[in-house]
């Protein structure tokens, strides 16, 4: 199987991350649909990438990046938003993805307890995802939660 690994991202990867968060399917399955300005990414990336409470890591296959993975802690839970690149899709990498973060936070978040991701109800292929690994439901008007305890 493929050379899977997660590395954390850096400023360098701004325009890989702004590039994959204005496909158009990450577009539609996100809060905001709105395509995101660059001014407007570069400023938000500098200040996750600076915050405590935010891990930003990139999915490499070898040396190729496929997907990248944004926790942002709050006391004892994590909020999971994670992306596969296109060329990637359907292949479990999803899943495999979700994984490696779950071994990440446990290793790196030792207080956190909950992995917490809220997907919106059209996004049916990350919810998928969230349910084949075990994550709980809980249904709300515009979007689905899903918990893992840790």
């Amino acid at each position: 199987m493929d050379n899977l690994y997660l590395r954390e991202a850096t400023k360098n990867d701004v325009d890989l991350i702004f590039n994959w968060a204005n496909d158009d399917d990450e577009r539609r399955f996100s809060f905001n649909p709105q395509k995101i300005a660059y001014e407007d990414h570069c400023r938000w990336y500098e200040k996750k990438l600076n915050s405590d409470d935010t891990s930003i890591y990139v999915l490499m296959c070898d040396d190729t990046p496929v997907g990248q993975c944004r926790l942002d802690v709050e006391e004892q839970d994590a909020l999971i938003s994670y992306f596969i690149d296109k060329s990637y899709r359907n292949r479990g990498y999803g899943k495999r993805l979700l994984n490696l973060v779950a071994d990440k936070v446990a290793d790196d978040y030792p207080m956190v307890s909950c992995l917490v991701a809220q997907v919106k109800t059209e996004n049916i292929p990350s919810q998928k995802v969230f349910l084949s690994l075990g994550y709980t439901e809980e249904i709300f008007s515009e979007y689905k939660e899903y918990k893992n305890m840790l």
